[in-house]
């Protein structure tokens, strides 16, 4: 992308276990937390070269029908779909004044930590 210097779009995914700990599995967080830090660092690195770099948090996401009750501790109450995660893939792609963010795409999961 340097090297044609058109700029370019680099959308990371990452997870919960990025922005949260699991302490049964240190080093998926760990990994996954890196991914986080990585779009962070590369957006500085890279925004002189019109390269914008963004990060896809998601949460819970199938594409199999749920039963009902399958996103009851999700604030919005339901699980996420891939079409969620692919829409939220080409609004960091088209909007042209967003790099370094991390997107969580989770029905407000993030943030609800008590329901646990």
């Amino acid at each position: 992308m340097i090297a044609g210097g058109q700029g370019g779009i680099i959308v990371n995914i990452s997870d919960k276990g990025g922005v949260q700990p699991w302490a049964s599995r240190p080093h998926h967080s760990i990994s996954k937390a890196g991914v986080v830090m990585l779009t962070h660092n590369a957006a500085l690195a890279l925004a002189e070269h019109n390269i914008r770099v963004n990060c896809i948090v998601p949460g819970i996401v199938t594409a199999e029908d749920n039963p009902a009750d399958a996103g009851k501790m999700i604030p919005l109450g339901r699980i996420g779909t891939p079409d969620d995660v692919a829409r939220a893939v080409v609004f960091l792609a088209t909007n042209d004044f967003v790099t370094g963010a991390v997107l969580h795409i989770d029905g407000g999961d993030a943030y609800n930590r008590g329901k646990y």
